[in-house]
């Protein structure tokens, strides 16, 4: 095994346990709270994995910037499972197969807890159980993969919406108006930036051995 791959799961490993940690950590700072938020680690606990027993809301009503909110949690985790799954068959790169899984089972259990949290906060509302264009065309995108471009493809992609979910949670932490969902996001930003890390380690460790190759053909013509 590349010595690259070893590097890249070992880093990927490490983080992930950290993002538990530190979720832990955040959930036993402040147990007395009325929006009681269930932690476990982050291989068991994907962004916004919460369950809330009251919101500044009008109980069994979101507003529609918080549906919003909702329905992009909703496909942003859809996306999740199915390019991690994608990914965890197609690449060749133990750290990619590992980090896709990885997204994998969070994203599953987080699509669950979504949908519990919503029976609780507005029985009635459900949450998207399509792709919207976007998420499609991404995958379309994947799946038309080669076997050369496809880690590059998955990363890319994995950066990009890392960041998009980024911006979408701090979004609400700032304007939302569920104090809920806004517990959710918090933990999100936390888990979503160590995934994001993770996710940039393993490009940078894949480009450096592609410039590595591509330096080592050059000399050897």
């Amino acid at each position: 095994m590349s010595c690259r791959f070893a590097l890249g799961t070992s880093l990927v490993a490490g983080l992930v346990m950290l993002a538990g940690c530190n979720q832990h950590t955040a959930s036993n700072q402040s147990p007395g709270r009325s929006s009681a938020v269930e932690n476990q680690g982050l291989s068991e606990s994907p962004p916004g994995n919460s369950e809330v027993a009251g919101t500044s809301g009008t109980a069994g009503t979101l507003s529609m910037p918080t549906q919003v909110f909702v329905e992009n949690v909703a496909i942003g985790d859809m996306y999740e499972v199915q390019s991690g799954q994608i990914a965890a068959m197609r690449s060749h790169s133990p750290d990619v197969q590992q980090y896709a899984q990885q997204m994998v089972d969070a994203n599953t259990q987080n699509i669950n807890q979504l949908k519990r949290l919503m029976a609780k906060e507005a029985p009635g509302t459900e949450a998207p159980t399509q792709l919207d264009q976007t998420r499609q065309a991404l995958l379309d995108d994947l799946q038309a993969a080669n076997d050369q471009q496809f880690d590059a493809r998955y990363i890319a992609q994995q950066i990009d919406q890392h960041n998009q979910a980024l911006n979408l949670m701090r979004g609400y932490l700032k304007s939302g108006d569920d104090a809920g969902l806004q517990n959710f996001a918090r933990q999100a930003v936390q888990i979503l930036t160590m995934q994001l890390v993770a996710i940039n380690v393993i490009d940078r460790v894949h480009h450096a051995h592609e410039v590595a190759v591509n330096s080592g053909n050059t000399r050897s013509r």
